[in-house]
Formats: C-alpha cells, sequence, structure tokens
C-alpha cells in the first residue's frame, strides 16, 4: 500500500504471510523538502515461526529493526547541520528472517551516529554532539556512546601584534588552542537493552570529560632549519573512581567504584628541528630525463616527567605496597606515570621521476611519484634503566594510476 501524504511526505506499506503463521510487516516513509533536507525512515516487525506446535523443537522468535537516513543540504544552514544514519536492531532479525538479502544475512556489524555540529560565522570555535552505535551479532554486543560531545577552540596567537610593523617576532608566533572532549559509553549484551534493565545500563555507564590544551611555536634557525618547541597539558575530569583495598580476614583485593569528583592532569615537553635535502640525477636516455629524490630527517627531544596524578596504594598479603590509579577504569584511561626523556629520530624520503612528453616533443614533461612517502623513525630513551632503543618503524605509500599502496613495518 502507497500513500503520498503530502507533497514533501510519501509512505509505503509492505507485508508478509506464510502459511504457518509468520508474517511480517515493513513501513517506509521518505520526506524531502527541496533546499533543506532529505531523509527516509524504515521499520520492520515480524514474527518468524518455525516448526508445529505441537512438537518440542517449535520455536517462534519477534525480530524488528529500525533504519533512519536523514541528509542536510549544505546551503541550507551552513553553520549548523544535523545528519543522522541509523541501523538498529536485534541481532536474530536478518539470520532468521527469510525474506533476507544476501548482504543482509552475511553482515555481522551495525552502526548507527547521529551528528549535529555547531560553528559561529567569524569565531574561532565550534561544537559537535554525536550519537553513537555499534552492534555486533556474533557475539550480541551492543556499544551505545550517547552523548559525545566536543568542543574544540582554533588556533590562536595570544602575543602576536594588531599592527605588524617590520620582521614578526619569534614569540608572535606561539600559538595555542583547546578541545575538550564528552564521553558517555556503555558496553552490554543486545539482550540487556530493555525498559526492564534501564536502571542497570545506567549504573554501567563510563564517562567523563577530557581537556587538551597544546601549546607550540616554530621558528628558522641557521636559515635552512625549522625548529618546533611545543608544551602539551591535558586534564582528565571522572565523577567515579576506583579504591582498592586487600582484605586480610578473606584473603582477597576489594574492588569498589567511588563517586565523587576526581581529576588527572598530565603533561609532556618536546623541541623538534627538521631540514630538507635535494638530490637530483639526470639522464641522458630518450624516456626518463631525472631522478629526484627529497629528504626530511628530523630530531628532537621530548620530556615526560614523572606524574603521580591519581596514584594510591594498597599493600597485599606479602606486606608489598602495589601501586594502582584510581582511573584505570575510567573511560579516556589513566594518566602517564613514567618519567621518560626520549630523543626522537626520522628520515623521510620522497622519490619522483621525470620523463619527456612522447606524444608531444614541445609539451610539458610529466612527473611520476614512485614513492610518496618511506619513511624511518625510532626512539632513544634516555631515562630508562634498560631496553632504552624503541623499534624502528617503516612507512611507505605511493600510488599507481588508482591504486594506493600501503606497508608499514617494523624491525
Amino acid at each position: 500500500f502507497y500513500a503520498a501524504i503530502s507533497d514533501n511526505v510519501s509512505t509505503q506499506l509492505t507485508g508478509d504471510f506464510y502459511s504457518k503463521g509468520s508474517w511480517a510487516g515493513d513501513m517506509l516513509t521518505s520526506y524531502k523538502k527541496r533546499y533543506r533536507y532529505t531523509g527516509a525512515l524504515n521499520t520492520n516487525f515480524s514474527v518468524f515461526k518455525n516448526g508445529f506446535k505441537e512438537f518440542p523443537s517449535y520455536s517462534e522468535t519477534q525480530n524488528f529493526f529500525i533504519r533512519w537516513n536523514h541528509t542536510q543540504d549544505p546551503k541550507a544552514q551552513p553553520n549548523s547541520i544535523f545528519s543522522a544514519n541509523v541501523n538498529f536492531g536485534n541481532s536474530e532479525n536478518y539470520t532468521n528472517n527469510f525474506n533476507s538479502s544476501g548482504n543482509q544475512y552475511l553482515t555481522t556489524s551495525f552502526n548507527s551516529s547521529i551528528s549535529y555540529k555547531k560553528s559561529w560565522a567569524g569565531k574561532p570555535y565550534n561544537l559537535s554532539i554525536n550519537g553513537y552505535h555499534s552492534q555486533n551479532t556474533l557475539n550480541k554486543t551492543v556499544t551505545v556512546r550517547l552523548p559525545e560531545v566536543a568542543f574544540n577552540v582554533a588556533r590562536l596567537y595570544p602575543f602576536k601584534r594588531k599592527k605588524v610593523m617590520g620582521s614578526q617576532k619569534i614569540y608572535e608566533k606561539i600559538g595555542i588552542s583547546y578541545s575538550a572532549n564528552m564521553k558517555n559509553e556503555v558496553t552490554a549484551k543486545d539482550s540487556l537493552f530493555s525498559i526492564n534493565n534501564l536502571n542497570y545500563l545506567t549504573d554501567d555507564f563510563q564517562n567523563g570529560i577530557k581537556h587538551s590544551i597544546p601549546l607550540s611555536t616554530s621558528f628558522k634557525a641557521f636559515n635552512n632549519f625549522t625548529v618546533t618547541p611545543a608544551l602539551n597539558y591535558s586534564e582528565v575530569w571522572y565523577i567515579e573512581s576506583v579504591r582498592k583495598n586487600y582484605n586480610t580476614a578473606s584473603d582477597s583485593l576489594e574492588v569498589n567504584s567511588i563517586s565523587g569528583f576526581e581529576r588527572g592532569n598530565a603533561y609532556n615537553l618536546s623541541i623538534n628541528t627538521t631540514t630538507r635535502i635535494f638530490g637530483m640525477y639526470q639522464y641522458k636516455g630518450k624516456i626518463i630525463k631525472a631522478l629526484r629524490h627529497v629528504m626530511t630527517p628530523s630530531v628532537g627531544f621530548s620530556y615526560v616527567p614523572n606524574n603521580n596524578s591519581g596514584l594510591r596504594y594498597y599493600t597485599n598479603s606479602n606486606n608489598e605496597k602495589v601501586e594502582y590509579s584510581i582511573f584505570e577504569e575510567g573511560i579516556y584511561g589513566a594518566t602517564n606515570t613514567t618519567e621518560a626523556g626520549l630523543i626522537n629520530l626520522g628520515l623521510l624520503n620522497n622519490f619522483e621521476m621525470k620523463v619527456r612528453n612522447r606524444k608531444d616533443s614541445l609539451g610539458e614533461d610529466k612527473k611520476i611519484k614512485l614513492l610518496e612517502n618511506l619513511k624511518f623513525s625510532t626512539s632513544y630513551n634516555i631515562i630508562a634503566d634498560s631496553l632504552k632503543w624503541s623499534d624502528i618503524l617503516i612507512n611507505a605509500r605511493t600510488n599507481i594510476k588508482k591504486l594506493n599502496l600501503n606497508f608499514t613495518g617494523n624491525y
């Protein structure tokens, strides 16, 4: 059954009925407002009966699935955008529904996202509010993140002069930005997502707020070197934390969740120096004219201080103090506590080849990228007692017409 409700909304109803009593109903509602938005809401409910009621092997399952897609025209409200892509239902919906397509039957996960983004014209900040859902039909787990809020302030230069006269000072290049992220998330079996279990799920949510404030600048040294110092500060806020206590009477470790505001912080310092080295080899052949190699070596130092934020101790059965973090079960994890002084080494390579234009002798030569990126990187921890060298990481990337090739390895 199809009905055009208005010029902007239409609905179609379809149904299936089987002689053994199984049935299904599907309603698809489409809507569109020109230059504003477009979308569709699809709801499906089915009752699947297998076997005969007189036999013990008889089974009956009820399945549902909801799909909602909503897209806003970018020109409707450029500074305020809402979008939705929802796929939600019980895990047996397609494995028991003999009307399913092959793709639906083989799909093992469903994801949903609802997003609202807001920016202010002429202002350096923006806001986004998101809802997220992920469902795995194999292990029958569901992850719901509702809401996730992000607030970002673009890079600002607080020491920059309003009227620039002469060359720019080093301190004028100091930039600072800010970002805040809030999450409220739970992961549980899909059978628990019902009205009767709402109180249980509410108690099982993980939530917190993370603040990040990076401060950095860059300047030229000896004409050919770029120096980039940086300071990064981060802070986490939780309304629930962990306390551990060893119970000697029961010879067991007690872990309790304590309600109340707690905060932890961390910071690190770094300075990095890079330059670029160009190499060119000229060919005398009829096709290849030249091969160019660009190397970008980098040397830097980063320091992470010893951080006792959120650290607690309990005494075990051997009368030994065991260290733990009250944030270890938080959604952003524990703050870093290990001191490190890293000398960072990197070498980025780029290879290009120039070939003659065989179609037109007067035309421009063609440049071909042999390797867009070939990078080696490692670090040396001067503070560590042993194993000071980290792995050597290797990354490579190139394109062959419409084929993207990526390589990653470590030694």
